[in-house]
């Protein structure tokens, strides 16, 4: 039997806590240290709950100050990164494949294992043929060749500065749409004649023969600094000889030097 509890101490029993479970002293331990560091710390503005549990949370606090520091996120921590109500489209079979037929190739394979007996059926096990339910190659080809990306020929070493479409283009061949862009007519020059005329042709090609610069103009055009005219008139100068030096006649042996073009 229990002894009845006098009035003047009946208070205890009322304001006695229920006994606190292990999660909820962790976390009365945790916002003890949060309010001792943020105390402590040189920035308490920047102190986190999460620093409590860092090796070095002083240091980590200075560092938050630095200049040109980035912020951690702050949805990290989040349970639900995405949205609730997120609903998924549903997968549909690309074009490329439905004209191959894959998407009925199940279909066919139950079909004809139904209509076979099960002599044929045991038979098929013990000895099975490979690729009797396959696709026609051909339906593979013309559904997934517009979509091949460009190889280059066998033998050909591959370096990561050319350019794929590199075939589809020639140097000095202008096409009509980029004539129509830079407005040139017939007999008129490209815009950058005149400045390979002072500098020369591209480095990239040197034996390329460009028309003002180191070979004549097309017939019809006119050299001049007019409208649609191809500026000076390209020099070619003659081969001049060269002293060789040898061992038997010094500097008597004569060599053609290539003109410097």
């Amino acid at each position: 039997m229990y002894k009845e509890v006098p009035k003047e101490y009946a208070f205890i029993y009322r304001n006695k806590r229920n006994p606190i479970n292990k999660k909820e002293s962790k976390k009365l331990h945790r916002q003890a240290l949060y309010n001792r560091l943020k105390s402590i710390s040189p920035y308490p503005h920047l102190v986190e709950v999460e620093d409590v549990k860092s090796e070095d949370p002083i240091f980590y606090n200075k560092i938050k100050n630095l200049h040109s520091s980035v912020p951690v996120v702050k949805r990290w921590k989040n349970k639900f990164l995405f949205p609730i109500n997120f609903n998924k489209k549903e997968y549909t079979i690309p074009i490329s494949i439905i004209n191959t037929g894959l998407d009925l190739l199940r279909q066919n394979i139950i079909q004809i294992k139904k209509n076979q007996t099960d002599k044929e059926k045991f038979l098929s096990k013990l000895f099975p043929k490979l690729g009797s339910a396959s696709i026609n190659p051909k339906k593979l080809y013309e559904a997934f060749s517009p979509f091949r990306p460009f190889m280059f020929p066998y033998g050909e070493v591959f370096d990561f500065t050319w350019e794929t479409e590199k075939k589809r283009y020639c140097p000095g061949m202008l096409t009509d749409e980029l004539k129509k862009a830079l407005g040139m007519t017939e007999f008129s020059p490209p815009p950058w004649i005149f400045k390979m005329q002072k500098i020369g042709p591209p480095p990239s090609y040197p034996d390329l023969k460009i028309p003002g610069v180191n070979a004549n103009i097309p017939p019809g055009c006119q050299y001049g600094y007019e409208p649609n005219k191809w500026g000076k008139p390209c020099f070619v100068p003659e081969e001049k000889e060269e002293y060789i030096f040898n061992l038997e006649n010094q500097y008597l042996s004569l060599k053609p030097k290539k003109p410097d073009i």
